[in-house]
């Protein structure tokens, strides 16, 4: 370690070959947005297990909150519990630049839990399941839209 030019300079040397540590392979953008869902029938499960496109039309949905969403899937608050490794269909709206987006996708339900705070309350994790890359690249494109929208906020441009 040494000082040049008014600079601080550590010198090292590796010792193992670099590796990359990643958790996760998109980012979770905090909102709350309004979705509808419900899970689906077992004509609809064996469907997406084809990986065909197929959904009731006009079954009752449930509301609930999304409260982050990524490329890869998204977090949501309801007064329902869905049981982990159901498949469910989540419809909800995204504003963007071209106007709103209404998505009607089908997620695997990762984790079901209690949220402690309030009662008949649980939050739910999703994981999209055979959705097409050009949807993905939306909904990744809205997040970067919302986080810009927010960072000019933030420095008052």
């Amino acid at each position: 370690r040494y000082k040049s030019n008014n600079v601080y300079i550590v010198v090292m040397e590796l010792t193992s070959n670099l590796r990359k540590f990643q958790r996760r392979e998109f980012y979770r953008f905090s909102c709350a947005l309004e979705m509808n869902s419900r899970q689906l029938e077992q004509e609809e499960v064996i469907a997406v297990e084809k990986k065909e496109a197929y959904l009731v039309p006009g079954l009752p949905l449930k509301r609930s909150v999304i409260v982050d969403i990524s490329g890869g899937g998204l977090r949501f608050i309801a007064n329902h519990q869905y049981e982990e490794g159901s498949l469910i269909y989540c419809n909800y709206i995204l504003i963007t630049q071209k106007g709103p987006k209404e998505y009607n996708l089908v997620g695997k339900v990762i984790e079901s839990s209690k949220v402690d705070a309030r009662q008949n309350t649980y939050e739910h994790r999703v994981q999209y399941v055979n959705m097409n890359a050009n949807e993905r690249e939306e909904i990744i494109r809205y997040i970067f839209e919302e986080e810009r929208k927010n960072r000019h906020k933030e420095t008052g441009r």
